[in-house]
Order: C-alpha cells, then structure tokens, then sequence
C-alpha cells in the first residue's frame, strides 16, 4: 500500500513526504492496521456489483435501504420527518434531478405562480 503522505507524480518531490493535517496525525501509521477491513469491504462491494450485474439485487431493494439509511441519518440529527415522508422528500429530489417534476409531492400538476410544494 503506497503511503499516503508521499507527493505523487512529482519527479522533483520524490522521497518528500507532505504533513498531515492535525486531526490526522493521530491515525498516522495506522494504515496496516485498517488494511485488511478495507480489502474485505472491496470485496463485498465486488460481490454486490457482480450480483447486481447478474440481476439478483433488485434496483428498488437498493432505494429502500438508501431511504431507510438516510431516513436514520436525519432522525439521529434531530429531524422529525418520518419515514414516508423522507421517501417522499428523496422522491422529489430525484425527479429534480432527472429534471422530471411536474408534479408536487401530491401528485397534483402545479398552479402557475404557486410558491413551494
């Protein structure tokens, strides 16, 4: 594994070694230990790819954790919402992004000149 405080693809700068950051400095030389948890975690996620690839993770299966995690994520940061309604609100936000949303969360067409959902 290639130490990550060396400056990389700098002929001029090589054997230099860069300072890290101070919030860093107390992990330093902890990469061999971590070493083995990351290559299982590539692994996993080479396993979930080739399943998925194959079709034996449905794509909705994958939206619902993500919906779950981030439902999970809100709650511990104090948000209120709750479960349908954070689906509702990454629903909105992926049809924003798929530039698709000619609807409010409603399913209602929106009134001209209408502020907010």
């Amino acid at each position: 594994m290639p130490d990550p405080r060396q400056i990389p693809n700098d002929p001029m700068m090589t054997g230099v070694k860069q300072q890290l950051p101070e919030p860093l400095q107390a992990f330093d030389g902890l990469a061999g230990a971590v070493a083995p948890a990351i290559q299982r975690v590539d692994a996993l996620f080479a396993e979930y790819q080739e399943q998925r690839a194959a079709g034996k993770i449905l794509p909705n299966s994958v939206e619902a954790l993500r919906i779950e995690l981030t439902y999970h994520s809100n709650a511990i940061e104090g948000s209120t919402l709750s479960l349908r309604e954070t689906q509702l609100c990454h629903r909105r936000a992926r049809a924003h992004e798929r530039q698709d949303a000619p609807r409010n969360l409603r399913g209602q067409e929106p009134r001209p000149g209408a502020a907010g959902d």
